[in-house]
Formats: structure tokens, sequence, C-alpha cells
């Protein structure tokens, strides 16, 4: 089986029925690779950037992390400012774009560039992914894409950046040898401290005479939506969501406060100011929440 085949057969097996791609050379046998499954669907898109953005959507409605291709160079470079929004926005998300042939690349730094459309996307996308990578060896293929997988799914969700030379798409594996990636290791909580910041709120909340709570995008990302809008039904308090979490407490909610923030408006902002206890769930309280000016 050749590494391209091997990568779109992984990737339909994992549930991920859509990608997002925009056809070039240096990711041609990965496309290619989509007449030999009929559990996958290749989407064409007219522009990288677009692409990387309605992955962003169908992961949202999905729940999987979704996955875009693209060639090597300008390909590459166009997924920069959706992979940023992923990041920001802690969406999972494979990035894959194809590179020249190893034989082809520069062998220092001091040269700019050797094979057509040669570009170093990996150091790119590094500030901005939870992990890129170039798959410099065919046999690595297995434990690539499984770390990279985990990686945008484990702790807190984001992008991660795959780079792979034809040469290595193009090269024949062994499956049965391949080696996987041990994804054991987990992020830990200290469920103790969690507790008794939860006392501590229920203690706040009994004592409060106008609390209210704020919600943002990291609830959706939790998969905790049903349990928050029970929560409010309860509490019957009133929620104000950020501008991610507009779909999550919508304006047919019985407790919906209004938007809030620079994207709201003076009676939504004016009621979480005059509020005497205010919990964020799943949200950072960013600078469009609380204005420029906070003190």
């Amino acid at each position: 089986m050749k590494v391209a085949d091997y990568i779109v057969k992984y990737l339909a097996d994992y549930g991920i029925n859509d990608m997002f791609i925009v056809y070039g050379s240096a990711n041609g046998d990965m496309v290619d690779s989509f007449v030999r499954t009929d559990n996958t669907r290749y989407v064409a898109v007219m522009h990288e950037q677009g692409g990387g953005f309605a992955a962003e959507g169908w992961t949202k409605v999905k729940g999987l992390p979704s996955v875009s291709m693209a060639t090597s160079g300008p390909g590459g470079m166009n997924f920069v400012t959706p992979i940023g929004n992923f990041f920001y926005d802690s969406v999972p998300g494979l990035f894959i774009t194809g590179q020249i042939n190893s034989q082809f690349m520069r062998p220092d730094e001091s040269i700019r560039q050797i094979g057509f459309q040669e570009t170093d996307i990996v150091s790119i996308c590094k500030p901005i992914t939870k992990y890129a990578k170039m798959i410099e060896r065919p046999e690595d293929v297995k434990y690539e894409i499984e770390k990279a997988l985990h990686m945008a799914t484990e702790g807190r969700p984001g992008p991660v950046l795959l780079d792979i030379p034809m040469n290595v798409q193009k090269a024949d594996i062994d499956v049965d040898t391949l080696i996987g990636y041990d994804s054991g290791i987990k992020t830990t909580f200290d469920k103790d401290l969690i507790i008794k910041q939860v006392d501590k709120f229920i203690e706040d909340l009994q004592n409060s005479e106008r609390p209210c709570l704020m919600i943002g995008g990291g609830v959706r990302l939790s998969g905790a939506i049903d349990e928050l809008l029970e929560v409010g039904r309860r509490l019957k308090i009133p929620m104000f969501p950020t501008w991610n979490a507009l779909d999550v407490v919508c304006s047919d909610y019985e407790y919906y406060g209004g938007r809030i923030g620079t994207y709201g408006g003076a009676g939504r902002n004016f009621g979480v100011q005059n509020s005497d206890l205010l919990l964020a769930i799943g949200s950072r309280i960013s600078g469009r929440i609380t204005g420029g000016n906070i003190h």
C-alpha cells in the first residue's frame, strides 16, 4: 500500500467523511487515493483559505477533527489564516501539505529554495499549531498521523500540521510492520482543587443577589451544552453569551441575557457590570469582552 493510500484510508476509517482540498502537484498522490475508498469524499474548494474555514465549520457541526489538504509553497501558506483561527478558537483540525521530493530540499538555511515551491511550512506554522512535523520516512506515517490526531483532540483542542514530501507519499509500505503512537498520556486535573472551587462558588451564589453567567465557546468544545442549559434552568439566572457562544445560548433560551462585549449592547453589558457575582464558563474573558480600558 502506498503511503498516500494509507493516509486517506486511515482518515476515512477515523470517521472523517469529507476532506477539503485544493489540488496541486505536491499533493496529487493523496488526491488520487480518493478513488480507492468509498468512505470519504473529496471536497474541491476554490482556495485553501476558504477550504480551511469550511473545515472549521465542519468540525463544529460534526464534533470531529477536520482535514484540509493543500500543495506545497503558496498552497500551504494560504492555510496560515485558517490555522490561526483554529488555534485561537481551540478547534481540532489536521492540515496536510504536500512537499517537494526530499532530494530537492535545500541543504541549509543559507539557500532559500531549490525545489519548485519548496517552503518550510512547518516552521511557519509551528507558533500557531499544537504539533507541526514533516514526515521524512514512509515507515513513520502511522506514528505521525496517530500522534497528530491525538494532539489535535487531547486537552485543549487545536490545529496540527503534517508536511509530506512527494516521494514519501508515493512510497510503498507494509502496513503490518508500522509502529503507532502511544496515546496513553492524557491531560490530568487536580480534582480536589476543582471541588473546592465549586464549593466556594456555590457558597458565593447562595450569598449573592444579582448573579449571572458568562458563556464562552469552550462549552461547545467540551460537549457540555445540554448540561449548561439545564444548570441555567435550575439556577434561573441570566446567561450572557460571548461571540463564540451565540449558538450555545440562543435568543430563544428562557434565560438568555443578550450578547455582551464590544459586539454586544449597552443594556447587556450593563447587566454584567451590575451583577454581584459573575461566573465565566468556557471563556478566556478577552479584551473583546472587557473593552480596552479595564481600570
